[in-house]
């Protein structure tokens, strides 16, 4: 296995090495454009607590632009790509998710949401991901996320089909120092 994204001992190092999240986005970025990706995306969802509502950790190296619009278009509520990634533990494309089915195709009517969403990617040349999700624990109860890697319009990304047990374990130690890196914990402290 060759080229920077392949080595196992410096990947590891240089993640687990980060001291910060910005820091340690920048090495993931860095390993998704190492392979040829386009952008790369990293979510986690924390559970609610005691009534409070549970919070989105999100970076992206995507333009400011797609993020805003995902944002006020309210995209998180019928991205299927984000449903599929929290039940799911296996890593998939868009493309698996069934409702993409037909995306190219003519329609009479209204659009499906979840088709708008995809539109969107493709209005900033993202025609494909790949999802890589994954979970951790933290005092007690599971943090789900999903990374997903953008793929440049026209493109297949060898890497993906060559290696896909190299990118769930990137993701993998990726989220689980992000979680530290960010403090999220769950205690609980008793008042008197």
């Amino acid at each position: 296995m060759t080229g920077r994204y392949r080595d196992f001992f410096s990947d590891t190092t240089d993640i687990l090495s980060a001291s910060t999240c910005i820091e340690l986005f920048k090495e993931l970025d860095q390993h998704a454009k190492d392979a040829g990706f386009a952008a790369v995306s990293y979510a986690a969802l924390r559970p609610p607590l005691q009534g409070q509502p549970g919070a989105i950790l999100f970076d992206s190296s995507s333009p400011p632009s797609f993020i805003e619009t995902y944002k006020q278009e309210d995209f998180i509520t019928c991205d299927p790509v984000v449903a599929r990634a929290v039940r799911s533990p296996l890593p998939f494309s868009w493309m698996d998710c069934p409702e993409f089915t037909g995306f190219d195709k003519p329609r009479r009517g209204r659009r499906p949401r979840a088709l708008t969403v995809l539109d969107h990617a493709s209005d900033f040349g993202y025609q494909e991901g790949h999802v890589v999700p994954c979970s951790t624990i933290v005092d007690g109860l599971t943090v789900p996320g999903f990374v997903t890697f953008f793929w440049p319009e026209g493109r297949i990304i060898r890497p993906v089909l060559e290696s896909p047990l190299w990118f769930r374990y990137l993701v993998q130690l990726f989220h689980e120092k992000y979680i530290s890196l960010s403090g999220i914990s769950f205690r609980t402290v008793a008042t008197v």
